[in-house]
């Protein structure tokens, strides 16, 4: 994977993390082996910020952009959001005699939230160029 920038996020279709790469699991690095990397990263995704930090973790998640759209609620970098599942209350469903999900609210069933989806991977790069910003 040629030349990528320092912490780069490339999307992949293997489970392996290739060389100078690691996968996005939320894995604990050591700062005094990492100081670039730590230096655009900081704690950003949680560590300790004297010895330690750590890489994102977007097991299971899916990708936002930080910042804030039209309309749309401020999201920070590094921020999680979302449920997988909720327990819908009575005064959520609509008052439809139809509505199948009625006989379920008596018994707490929660309900799935994800949407379809495929399964692929998310590597961060531990080594490359240091972005500049100019």
């Amino acid at each position: 994977m040629s030349n990528p920038y320092l912490s780069e996020i490339r999307i992949v279709s293997w489970g392996f993390a290739a060389k100078g790469w690691a996968m996005t699991n939320g894995q604990v690095l050591a700062i005094n082996q990492n100081q670039a990397l730590f230096a655009l990263l900081g704690t950003t995704y949680g560590g300790n910020g004297t010895s330690n930090f750590m890489l994102p973790n977007l097991q299971g998640r899916i990708p936002m952009h930080a910042g804030q759209g039209s309309g749309l609620s401020t999201r920070n970098l590094g921020a999680f959001g979302g449920i997988e599942a909720i327990t819908p209350q009575i005064t959520q469903i609509p008052q439809n005699p139809v509505s199948p999900t009625t006989a379920y609210i008596g018994a707490q069933t929660k309900f799935s939230t994800i949407s379809p989806f495929i399964v692929l991977n998310f590597l961060i790069a531990l080594q490359g160029i240091f972005p500049s910003r100019s």
